[in-house]
């Protein structure tokens, strides 16, 4: 019988003893899309035979010797989020030699562990990117040095995460992490967050703007028979195709031919005049916040051509406004509704 769930209610610590502890047959699917990773582990009476592991910008994944099937269980022993599904109708073969017990990959990933629990302030995950410091170097400290950190710090090129430094230097990858942590500590390394994993099944990008082609699309026929019941009425339960319709192409990219007519353009925004520049004063013309102000007020009390005027002479002032983009959206926002509004 199969077993299968999220690994925030069950983690893959309980799993693995539970397969070891019954002896099972069979296949072990985990599956992290935060992280862009699957992994498959065989088993035969409770043992792990063999590992692979799916990354979401790889088309196929080569079976891993015992070494790094230890690695990857280590590291999946930290996931939090994703899920599992046990499979014993897939039973491996167990051709690869491979022979791997349980309870001591528990036991390694438990003193692991132990080593995240005490950096994890600095070192959240495996997925940072180490950097060195941006300092002068007068202003370094006097530094002692172990020779592991001296390698870690060769390898640094602010690209890899630790899980890349790990494997290129062939160590443990809470080892690393540790060293790491010793080098923020000593004020030689920041961390970033690495660049997301690409999704397995990205949305298809957008096709290029094409100068004569329209916004909205609208279909050029009418409603396809799949859509209309006996009666020639719409069938509400009806599954929306976007390729039949013609919303998308075959190939899954967006189509940009419409018959709709364009937009109609924004009129210019109104250039402020000494006649409305009387009633605020030319001294208070000058002053970006009080114009903003101003502009805020119009916008209120719904006299929007105003408010565009003094939000735009806002950001020609001698005195600048303190939140400028706040201010431009504001008048991109004002004229889109005073067109929308025009009869």
């Amino acid at each position: 019988m199969g077993i299968e769930g999220r690994l925030r209610d069950l983690g893959l610590t309980d799993v693995l003893q539970l397969l070891s502890g019954g002896r099972k047959n069979g296949t072990l699917h985990c599956d992290a899309p935060l992280l862009g990773l699957r992994l498959r582990l065989g088993f035969l009476q409770g043992q792990i035979v063999e590992g692979f592991v799916d990354r979401a910008n790889e088309s196929a994944a080569p079976s891993m010797d015992a070494t790094e099937i230890s690695a990857v269980v280590h590291t999946a022993l930290r996931w939090r989020e994703g899920t599992f599904r046990f499979a014993p109708a897939d039973v491996p073969d167990g051709r690869t030699g491979v022979r791997l017990a349980v309870e001591p990959l528990l036991m390694d990933g438990a003193i692991q562990a132990e080593v995240w629990s005490r950096i994890e302030s600095r070192v959240p995950h495996a997925g940072v990117v180490p950097m060195f410091v941006d300092v002068e170097p007068q202003q370094l400290p006097l530094l002692r040095l172990s020779p592991h950190q001296w390698e870690i710090l060769t390898h640094i090129d602010g690209q890899r995460d630790l899980d890349a430094i790990a494997a290129v230097m062939g160590r443990e990858l809470a080892v690393v992490a540790e060293l790491v942590h010793d080098l923020i500590v000593a004020g030689l390394l920041v961390l970033r967050e690495a660049s997301p994993a690409p999704r397995r099944n990205p949305t298809p990008p957008v096709s290029p703007a094409v100068p004569s082609a329209n916004d909205l699309w609208i279909p050029e026929s009418g409603l396809p028979e799949s859509g209309m019941d006996e009666d020639g009425v719409l069938d509400e339960d009806a599954v929306f195709d976007p390729v039949q319709w013609g919303v998308l192409t075959a190939d899954g990219m967006p189509r940009r031919s419409t018959p709709w007519p364009p937009p109609r353009v924004a009129p210019p925004l109104p250039d402020p005049s000494f006649a409305q520049r009387e009633p605020v004063g030319a001294a208070a013309w000058q002053d970006g916040p009080a114009l903003q102000r101003l502009g805020d007020d119009c916008a209120r009390r719904g006299d929007l051509s105003s408010a565009i005027v003094h939000w735009a002479a806002a950001l020609d002032a001698t005195v600048p406004v303190v939140d400028a983009h706040r201010v431009r959206e504001a008048i991109s926002l004002a004229t889109r509704l005073q067109t929308l509004l025009q009869p």
